[in-house]
């Protein structure tokens, strides 16, 4: 997961050696959040719940969204705070992150459904939106997976003799959760960023361009045919000039890839905000697509979620 960075640099919401204030993330949250209300000439009144300010000015479903991303924010607090997520906690925060993404959903809906809300009634939205999905971003992941979409897509993995997934742009290791615990796979994370604000799995830190067979415990490791029954998990892949994508999936020893990211459109020359033409070339030259699916989407975005396989290689001429 990538865009890229571990989020928080300089923040007052980790103090000295990495260890997090109490609710810091929450207070910043409602910090920002207030601030923006004021710069967008919407200012909260001084003991005014935020969520209730939002609704008073005409945005119930900011409101919930809002409520939804506060709430997991809290849930992270609480778990940093111990320097782990309990299992009741894990639960708890799978739960939020559920409804967040239906809050989010309603609000995508009012600004670009087909009963879309007036332009002049939601266009002050956007940088609230915006800033709460960094707090999201960071803490998260930057692609958004329902546990609905891990359990069609892990089904599918099986379905084509997959056994577990590496994803080695992992960031807090979100994914690396959804995996194994919904979608039931075998993961293995890695991340070159060594500063996250927290880590929801066992998560490698070195560049995945460099880590030794992948990330897999050795026991799972018996050189590159291992990996035959893996998938290589890219979520939102840095855009060029970084090149990270494209050589991941070039070093790639395994038969398949999980793709989670924007394409762009050939017709304007638009590369998206993941990966770059350069890597959706390295993609299409060597993998063929076998499933594509919808995902959650922040408003203004384009990402979706697909397998590749790779290409058979023809047959050496005679």
């Amino acid at each position: 997961d990538d865009e890229r960075g571990g989020g928080f640099e300089g923040d007052d919401a980790v103090g000295a050696m990495g260890a997090p204030t109490f609710g810091a993330f929450r207070a910043r949250l409602l910090l920002d959040t207030r601030r923006l209300l004021a710069q967008l000439g919407r200012p909260a009144g001084d003991d005014e719940e935020l969520s209730r300010a939002l609704s008073r000015q005409g945005a119930p479903e900011l409101a919930v969204l809002f409520e939804a991303v506060a709430l997991l924010v809290a849930r992270v607090d609480a778990c940093a705070m111990q320097q782990e997520c309990r299992d009741h906690q894990v639960r708890a925060v799978r739960a939020s992150w559920g409804q967040f993404i239906h809050a989010l959903g309603a609000v995508e809906a009012s600004i670009l459904g087909p009963a879309a809300r007036p332009f002049s009634e939601t266009n002050w939205w956007s940088p609230l939106i915006m800033r709460w999905r960094y707090y999201v971003c960071s803490l998260f992941s930057w692609g958004l997976l329902t546990e609905g979409v891990v359990q069609e897509v892990a089904g599918r993995l099986r379905g084509l003799g997959v056994v577990g997934v590496v994803d080695p742009l992992a960031g807090s290791g979100w994914h690396a959760l959804l995996w194994r615990d919904v979608g039931g796979l075998r993961t293995a994370a890695i991340e070159a960023f060594a500063q996250q604000p927290i880590s929801w799995a066992d998560v490698v830190v070195c560049d995945a361009r460099r880590v030794e067979g992948w990330g897999l415990p050795p026991a799972s490791f018996s050189g590159a045919s291992a990996l035959e029954a893996w998938a290589l998990h890219l979520s939102w892949p840095p855009h060029s000039p970084e090149t990270v994508g494209a050589d991941l999936v070039r070093a790639w020893p395994g038969g398949f890839v999980v793709f989670l990211g924007e394409r762009g459109d050939a017709l304007v020359g638009d590369e998206g905000l993941t990966g770059g033409r350069a890597f959706l070339d390295v993609l299409e030259a060597g993998w063929e697509q076998v499933w594509r699916g919808d995902i959650p989407r922040w408003p203004g975005y384009a990402d979706d979620i697909s397998i590749y396989r790779r290409k058979a290689q023809p047959p050496p001429a005679l």
